[in-house]
């Protein structure tokens, strides 16, 4: 359980941090509707 201060300091956290990229890059790019390959 947390208190209302840090559940809002996490959220504030995570929507200023950067993306950075990397790994999760192609697996956003398929889930929000890039290129598409088969094989």
């Amino acid at each position: 359980v947390l208190g209302i201060g840090l559940a809002e300091e996490i959220v504030r956290v995570f929507l200023t941090t950067p993306f950075e990229g990397g790994r999760h890059a192609r697996r956003l790019a398929l889930i929000f509707g890039g290129p598409q390959r088969r094989g």
